[in-house]
């Protein structure tokens, strides 16, 4: 993502998402949905109850096919991109979230 010009910021686990996400502002929030501590949905939950954030995109990437789209945005996510990635569909959906 850096080499296609996005500034990232990263960190290793749902927990420190959360976190670091309520401690500074983000354009876009990229997840797994499988992270250790807390999973992607209840992050995106936690993330949709503060008001702030009702309109930062979400984007979560899983490999788990059998959680489609709608259980994701019901939980708060934006869309949706399913393993293994392909890096233009990435960047695509990115500048789609972000309309870069």
């Amino acid at each position: 993502l850096e080499m296609s010009g996005f500034e990232v910021d990263m960190c290793s686990n749902g927990g420190d998402a959360y976190d670091k996400i309520s401690d500074n502002e983000f354009d876009l929030v990229i997840m797994d949905y499988f992270m250790p501590s807390l999973k992607g949905d209840e992050v995106c939950q936690n993330i949709r109850e503060n008001p702030k954030f009702k309109d930062l995109p979400i984007l979560i990437i899983t490999g788990f096919l059998d959680r489609d789209v709608p259980f994701f945005k019901s939980k708060g996510a934006t869309d949706v991109i399913y393993k293994p990635i392909d890096k233009d569909e990435l960047i695509d959906k990115i500048k789609a979230l972000v309309k870069v």
